[in-house]
């Protein structure tokens, strides 16, 4: 083990919180807006509703997604090892979700100011739950590589 996994899975537990704490409360407060039809006002609306039409339907639905995944990643953060394919899904998932995201906002009419509002929040507090989850994997038992396909054997924690 080196000491930079063994200061990652340190730090693990609460940056997992974190990350599950910063999805919580932005896609929660989404959810009370969406639903019950807030309105922030133009420019607020505009940095977290896309398309500004009425799809908050959909919004609604993402928002839900977004909370329940939150509610377990916090309750993962107790046992990242007995986790692990999760905590790999929650980066791939979200990662290719902001991807998805930063090319819309690119190649949207109207849709430029997420590249600098949910879109960069996103990738940010994903990098760096991200860079500490694969950090610590080797202090966990796990692979050290970057899982990139089905689980295998060795990324099942060592009893």
């Amino acid at each position: 083990m080196t000491p930079r996994a063994d200061l990652a899975s340190r730090w693990l537990p609460l940056v997992i919180r974190l990350f599950a704490a910063s999805l919580l409360t932005f896609f929660g407060l989404g959810l009370i807006v969406s639903t019950f039809d807030v309105d922030l006002g133009h420019h607020l609306m505009s940095l977290i509703r896309w398309g500004m039409d009425d799809g908050r339907h959909y919004e609604v639905m993402i928002e839900t997604i977004y909370v329940v995944w939150a509610v377990f990643l916090w309750r993962a953060a107790a046992d990242p090892a007995r986790n692990a394919l999760f905590l790999d899904f929650t980066v791939w998932a979200n990662a290719a979700h902001f991807t998805v995201m930063a090319a819309m906002g690119v190649m949207m009419d109207g849709e430029h100011q997420h590249l600098y509002g949910d879109v960069l929040l996103g990738f940010l507090g994903l990098a760096v739950f991200a860079a500490v989850w694969f950090s610590a994997r080797p202090s966990l038992g796990l692979s050290a590589a970057v899982p990139t396909g089905p689980v295998a054997s060795k990324d099942v924690p060592h009893a």
